[in-house]
């Protein structure tokens, strides 16, 4: 069976309309192909607010996340996530688990504009070819979907690399003065290892971050698509659904992250 080909699923969604703006006569693939490109260009509004999501994804998620990269290290590799958390807070205090949030911070934008841009060029890039699109030949079939989020991953992974790994040493480093310890680690890389330190684990990163945006936004297109289908939405999906669809396209991230994020944090300690 060909993987390219539509699903059971893709092929029901496929009549689904796209745009609210579009005319119900219009049944040509070339014109509607050629809105779908005019209305991918850039949106300041969602880069705006796909800037204020990444904020509040990297406050709230940023102490389970040094939970989880300390845990991956030899003094807590055999401590469960509540023992690491007593020992984290009782050692350093509460604002220990907020170690390394600067990097991932103060990059949001630019890892924003650099994923969704990625897309959007991999959306315009893939769309004529009829190997990946539905049956109305408006949009990307899931399979078309999944492979334009992985090249938006491997893009994506040369700017992560480096902010992960300055990130992943401040939270299991024991220093309190996080400013001079970013400061004396960047020294520290350059000294011993030159600019090009920075990379160190790159292809780690590209083993990661291509399958887990395949997975996130295949997921995420996939769910909504089905949830739109099983609730007759023909215009405009509402919000509860683009929610529960994120959630799955989340969860699809980091079940296919599998092992790659523990082989990315060895190669960022040696």
């Amino acid at each position: 069976m060909d993987p390219s080909a539509p699903t059971l699923v893709e092929n029901e969604l496929s009549h689904l309309p796209i745009h609210s703006n579009s005319h119900p006569n219009s049944h040509s693939p070339s014109k509607s192909i050629e809105v779908n490109q005019r209305e991918n260009y850039f949106d300041p509004r969602e880069f705006s607010s796909g800037c204020l999501t990444g904020v509040s994804i990297v406050l709230t998620g940023n102490p389970l996340d040094c939970l989880k990269t300390r845990m991956q290290t030899k003094y807590y590799s055999k401590q469960s996530a509540l023992h690491s958390l007593f020992l984290t807070v009782k050692n350093e205090g509460f604002f220990a688990l907020y170690k390394g949030v600067l990097a991932p911070l103060s990059t949001v934008p630019l890892v924003n504009a650099i994923v969704f841009a990625s897309f959007e060029y991999g959306k315009r890039a893939l769309l004529p070819f009829r190997e990946f699109q539905t049956l109305n030949r408006t949009e990307l079939s899931i399979t078309g979907i999944s492979l334009v989020g992985a090249f938006a991953g491997f893009v994506n992974s040369f700017v992560v690399s480096p902010i992960e790994l300055l990130k992943c040493r401040t939270m299991v480093s024991s220093s309190k003065q996080v400013q001079k310890y970013y400061l004396s680690l960047l020294n520290q890389i350059f000294e011993n290892l030159g600019p090009f330190g920075l990379f160190r684990g790159l292809v780690a990163t590209f083993i990661r971050e291509t399958p887990c945006y395949a997975a996130q936004f295949g997921v995420y297109e996939y769910t909504k698509r089905l949830l739109s289908l099983k609730y007759d939405y023909k215009e405009k999906s509402p919000g509860w659904v683009n929610f529960v669809a994120g959630g799955f396209g989340g969860l699809g991230c980091w079940v296919s992250e599998g092992r790659a994020n523990c082989k990315k944090f060895n190669c960022f300690h040696r």
